[in-house]
């Protein structure tokens, strides 16, 4: 089951910018588009992306070889801001 990590608040990171974060272990992307945050890995990979209050979360299973397909494809659309 993926766990939320705190990754920044959201005035941290301002529409239009990135901010290089660090979440478990994995060193991430984190950025504002258009209000749509979006992370991501070296790789590319899209991590999902949760806003709650004034934070910005990502969703990270422990052991990422048994996250089901969805989690780690992150199939869900970014979250707006709002």
């Amino acid at each position: 089951m993926p766990m939320l990590i705190r990754l920044a608040r959201i005035d941290q990171v301002p529409e239009g910018t990135t901010k290089k974060v660090k979440a478990h272990g994995t060193r991430l992307a984190l950025s504002n588009a258009g209000g749509r945050f979006e992370a991501r890995d070296a790789d590319g990979r899209a991590y999902r992306i949760e806003v709650r209050g004034s934070h910005v979360y990502v969703a990270i299973d422990p052991d990422p070889n048994a996250a089901p397909a969805e989690v780690q494809q992150n199939s869900r659309a970014p979250h707006p801001i709002g």
